[in-house]
């Protein structure tokens, strides 16, 4: 049986036009599109580096940079990037259930010192693209943590 569906599926042509494979690709991302790739990169540096928010904080200034080598237009997905990784440090900063231990509070504190300047940065990309508030947590998809 399976044989002779592979046969039927040699000998009846498809109709599908052949693509040309010289052909350039196209990809054509929108703003929103790109603010949430952004925001994918920025949690899989978070949860790559948990344990360490200088080692998050670092993995998303190093994406951040290597964007703007990348493309020209690199705004969008910084955007994304940057808002996640302060939505996610914010979370680990402040957290809904305090730290009681030093350790806790120290882990905390570094989570802080993370959030702080990707604030600034998304903010700035923010104003640059004239994303709003809402805007910009929809397009940065599930923010919760």
């Amino acid at each position: 049986m399976r044989l002779a569906l592979i046969g039927i599926l040699l000998v009846v042509p498809l109709a599908v036009k052949a693509a040309d494979l010289n052909a350039p690709a196209t990809n054509q991302p929108t703003v929103g599109s790109e603010i949430a790739r952004g925001a994918a990169a920025a949690f899989n540096c978070v949860i790559d580096n948990y344990a360490s928010a200088l080692r998050a904080g670092q993995c998303i200034t190093e994406l951040d940079s290597q964007n703007r080598q990348r493309t020209t237009t690199y705004e969008p997905f910084n955007l994304g990037l940057n808002f996640r990784g302060w939505v996610l440090a914010d979370a680990h900063a402040f957290p809904e259930k305090p730290r009681d231990s030093d350790i806790g509070r120290t882990v905390a504190n570094d989570w802080r010192r993370a959030a702080a300047p990707l604030f600034v940065v998304f903010r700035d990309y923010q104003k640059r693209l004239g994303v709003t508030d809402d805007q910009l947590i929809t397009a940065g998809g599930n923010i919760r943590v």
